[in-house]
């Protein structure tokens, strides 16, 4: 069974900013002056540049656990409820409470009327740690420890790639 039994407020803070000037200075006579491009940055989204766009989210939670493991670092789910080698009640801080933290880059380019050249690639990290998300390091990390020393561990497809979320381009 996988859910929490009281999750309090996730801290969530998705990546926002404006236009950066320094992005948008004026290099040559005739180029566009700088108000014009940090306007364009600013309309076509906080961290856009010529299409490209940074974005993620940062999710940390804190919640409670009936039969509860420390965590993990390579853990990218939420603590479960209950855990089948989880010793003793307790508060803890949780990852990914609300949503996967990560960070990506998108684009969507017009190269011919109609025509536009899209990509996405993006990652999952364990806010605490800085880790890439990886199921398969998280199991492993408990190899050969007695089960008192066990960490939480999960079941998923992300293995610790660099793009372990979303990955595609096309037209």
């Amino acid at each position: 069974m996988h859910g929490r039994a009281c999750a309090f407020p996730a801290l969530a803070l998705v990546l926002a900013t404006a236009g950066s000037p320094a992005l948008a200075q004026q290099t040559s006579p005739g180029a566009p002056s700088s108000q014009d491009m940090a306007a364009k940055a600013d309309a076509a989204g906080p961290l856009t540049w010529n299409g490209i766009t940074l974005y993620g989210a940062f999710d940390v939670g804190a919640g409670w656990v009936s039969h509860g493991l420390p965590e993990n670092g390579y853990n990218y789910e939420g603590e479960s409820l209950v855990n089948r080698n989880g010793a003793h009640p307790q508060f803890l801080v949780a990852p990914n409470n609300l949503s996967q933290t990560g960070l990506g880059l998108r684009g969507k380019e017009e190269f011919l009327p109609g025509w536009f050249a899209v990509f996405n690639g993006s990652t999952g990290i364990n806010p605490q740690s800085g880790q890439l998300a990886s199921a398969a390091q998280a199991n492993t990390s408990n190899n050969g420890l007695p089960r008192k020393s066990y960490s939480i561990t999960i079941d998923g497809a992300r293995a610790g790639q660099v793009f372990n979320d979303e990955l595609y381009a096309g037209l």
